[in-house]
């Protein structure tokens, strides 16, 4: 009898949890979604940043445009036509 007197209790407990949490559901449902997303991109630039390391070839070689693109990371970079995307001539090789 104990663990069902027990359960009842923390069902009671839990409800009496969700009352007192209904009204600030919004807030509750917003810091869950934006703890993800933290999360998501936290994990994310280590990958942005592996690639733009993959782009440096040696000493004086590096691909500045192509590491723009990497960390642009949108795919909206053409380097195939060997110009700039970034209109900074600086940056072509």
């Amino acid at each position: 009898m104990e663990k069902k007197e027990k359960r009842q209790k923390q069902k009671e407990t839990f409800k009496k949890v969700l009352r007192y949490i209904k009204k600030y559901w919004f807030y509750l449902i917003l810091s869950i979604l934006l703890a993800v997303i933290t999360v998501v991109l936290t994990l994310y630039i280590p990958i942005l940043i592996g690639d733009a390391v993959d782009e440096i070839v040696g000493a004086g070689h590096v691909d500045f445009a192509a590491i723009f693109c990497d960390l642009k990371a949108d795919g909206s970079c053409d380097l195939s036509n060997g110009s700039c995307p970034v209109g900074h001539e600086s940056l072509q090789q």
